[in-house]
């Protein structure tokens, strides 16, 4: 299943295994970021904040580019450890997000039991998107966007 440099959607989900995956050829694959991943992006991607990573890891407005590693890999097991689980190396060399995009918020910003999240469309990824990493200030968000276009129009 090896693949040239190519781009995927990407999906998230909530599980005590795995949780990244990747759209390929219409079906879910597991991944985990190579070391070799260009560490800019990959730092900026695993500082999303939830409320900009979760609603739009859906597989279709946040992508990974990058290359799809050809060999099955599998997790650590053994006493006291998780279930076995196979997954692929992903060399993450870039990602983008569609705008407008998905921000989830707490309505009247009551978190957590009892708390509504509500949801909004927004243009362009904020410096309160993302948590704090080193180079944060240095970095210009608007790389990691796409605009989406109606009807396939530019």
């Amino acid at each position: 299943m090896h693949d040239p440099i190519n781009t995927y959607g990407l999906l998230h989900k909530e599980t005590t295994g795995i949780t990244t995956y990747i759209l390929h050829d219409g079906k879910e694959i597991p991944i985990m970021f190579s070391p070799d991943s260009e560490q800019q992006a990959l730092k900026a991607l695993r500082v999303l904040k939830w409320n900009v990573f979760l609603p739009n890891t859906d597989g279709n407005n946040l992508f990974v580019t990058g290359e799809l590693g050809k060999n099955k890999k599998f997790t650590p097991h053994g006493a006291g450890r998780a279930t076995i689980e196979e997954y692929f190396g992903f060399k993450l060399l870039k990602w983008h997000l569609k705008t407008p995009f998905t921000r989830a918020y707490w309505k009247d910003g009551v978190e957590g039991p009892g708390g509504v999240i509500l949801k909004e469309k927004r243009q362009h990824l904020e410096p309160d998107d993302v948590g704090e990493f080193s180079g944060k200030s240095m970095i210009d968000l608007i790389q990691f966007e796409e605009r989406s276009y109606n009807n396939g129009a530019k």
